[in-house]
Formats: C-alpha cells, structure tokens, sequence
C-alpha cells in the first residue's frame, strides 16, 4: 500500500498500530513511517524505546541517526554513526551515510572519501555508493572521475532522479550547460520525490532563459 496508496497505507497502519500498540515490528513501522514523512521527533521516541527492549540496537541507532540529521542535529548524528562504524567497520551503509553526508557539508573529504571506498570494497555494484564517491570525487575536483563514476551510478540505478539530478549539476558547474539540461529533463521522469522535482524545475526555469 505504501508503493500503491500512501493515505489508504497511513489508515491501515493506524488501525493496526492501535490494535497492537506495543507490538515491536509495528512500532517499527510505524517509526520509520514518521521518517518517511519527516516527522522524526515522533520517529526517534520510538527508536529510543525499540533500543531500551532490543538486543540488537544497530538498525535503530542508524535510523535514530537518520533522523537526528534530518533535524540538524549533525554532531549528535554523527557521533552515534562512528560509534556504530566503531563496532563493526564493514557495515555498508552506515559507511556510506555517514561519508555522503560529511560530503554535503564540505567536512574532511579525504576522509569521507576513504570510507566510501570501503563501502565499494563490500558492494562495489551499489549505485547509490558511487553516487556518494562521484559527488566527493567532484568536490576534490577530480571531475572525470566524478562524472564516470555518476554514469556507472545511473547504470545501476537507471531511474534514481537524485543520481541524475547531481549528473546534471556538475555538468553545468563545468560548463557543459546542454548536458545538464538534458540530464535534469530525464530526472524530472524518474522517481522524483515533489521537492527534487520542485528543484530540478527552478534550476531548468532558470538556466533554460
């Protein structure tokens, strides 16, 4: 329901979540449907308290993380990331959240970049990892890797509007303006959530005069 409907999926979650209120895998659920909306002050109640009755915290540490981020609590995310990383160095995706989103704030990008290399080293056929490694690549200004990365990226991931969308910026930030053009119309046609799409569109309204 929620690929299908996402308010018929919210009522039918409620009435289960109201039935069995103290059932684990239904506040899981529920917890990551307030992520999804990005609710995550309601989210992380519910993480906190699935980590007090769990013996295995991982998961809801990396979503509590998640969500601490989502409402700029950078320092605090980060710290339960490198704990996580501390305790077991080959999680994948840990690795990787932790190495985009130091890339998104220009913060230590050696370091963001070694350890999306390691992601790469456990799945190397992850296209939202090299999206990650290519936007670092193109911040350290090795730009033709960047963009044969981001290629192979959208290879994997053909109809990942975010991957294509970062295609289209650093091809207009090197000046290959029609190139960006193209990729920003096709990212427009993938699964773009309503605020890329509001994005995508105010940079092609833009750059398109």
């Amino acid at each position: 329901l929620k690929i299908t409907d996402k308010s018929k999926a919210n009522i039918f979650l409620k009435k289960i979540q109201t039935k069995y209120p103290k059932n684990s895998k239904i506040m899981f659920l529920t917890a990551n449907n307030y992520r999804d909306q990005n609710r995550c002050a309601e989210a992380i109640k519910i993480y906190d308290e699935l980590i007090k009755r769990s013996l295995n915290k991982s998961n809801y540490y990396y979503l509590k993380a998640i969500c601490l981020d989502k409402l700029n609590k950078w320092e605090d995310s980060k710290k339960i990331l490198l704990s996580l990383i501390s305790e077991n160095p080959n999680d994948p995706y840990v690795l990787n959240y932790l190495s985009y989103s130091m890339a998104i704030r220009d913060e230590d990008l050696i370091k963001a970049k070694k350890l999306i290399t390691k992601a790469l080293e456990i799945e190397k056929n992850n296209g939202f990892f090299l999206d990650t490694l290519g936007w670092i690549q193109f911040k350290l200004n090795d730009i033709d890797k960047a963009i044969r990365s981001l290629q192979l990226a959208i290879e994997l991931e053909p109809n990942n509007s975010e991957i294509i969308d970062h295609l289209g910026d650093i091809y207009y930030k090197i000046g290959r303006k029609r190139e960006a053009i193209f990729e920003w119309k096709r990212a427009l046609i993938g699964n773009a959530d309503d605020k890329l799409k509001k994005d995508i569109k105010s940079k092609l309204d833009k750059y398109t005069q």
